[in-house]
């Protein structure tokens, strides 16, 4: 699995003991971890997607072994470029230069759906260790501009936590619930 785990220290914020940001991450994490195959149509991993309502897929190759994530954010971001509406950026940079490829070579710029998960996918997992805690993980994904980190025991993944889990952590053990009425 071609993943990016980080050795994560402590959190240095202050508050992270009174809202609950020390707590073990796997207590937050969601279990299994949906996946698609890399071969799939984005169409096919869209439908999985609201049918499981998760925001992000682990993606699978013919072995069964994971190399890489495909997120909504993967999907909107190629429908952006292919609408020529290019932000910049590194992440777009790959997009940006099959889109001139195709371009140049007189082929058109596919609908996403057109298109298999692997062209599509953020080629790359982050993972963190089982044990870490909630502001560990928060910490990552701020470190790495991320919305999911994958939580890992002995090589396995074996959970995933979102920012929005972390966000209804820290909103639990803020205080008591707002009233909206």
């Amino acid at each position: 699995m071609k993943t990016m785990q980080i050795p994560l220290t402590e959190p240095t914020h202050a508050c992270a003991s009174t809202i609950g940001l020390g707590l073990g991450a796997s207590a937050i994490m969601s279990s299994p971890v949906r996946s698609v195959q890399a071969s799939a149509p984005v169409r096919e991993a869209a439908q999985t997607m609201a049918e499981h309502k998760v925001s992000g897929l682990v993606v699978l190759d013919r072995q069964g072994k994971g190399i890489g994530v495909l997120s909504a954010s993967d999907i909107v971001a190629y429908e952006v470029i292919r609408r020529d509406r290019i932000p910049s950026g590194k992440r777009y940079e790959n997009l940006k230069a099959k889109k001139q490829q195709q371009a140049e070579g007189g082929s058109r710029f596919e609908w996403v759906n057109d298109l298999s998960v692997q062209e599509v996918m953020t080629p790359s997992i982050v993972t963190a260790p089982q044990e870490a805690t909630i502001g560990q993980v928060a910490w990552l994904m701020s470190q790495k501009r991320i919305h999911r980190v994958f939580l890992q025991k002995m090589g396995r993944i074996k959970g995933v936590v979102t920012a929005l889990d972390i966000a209804r952590a820290v909103g639990r053990d803020s205080g008591p619930p707002l009233s909206l009425r």
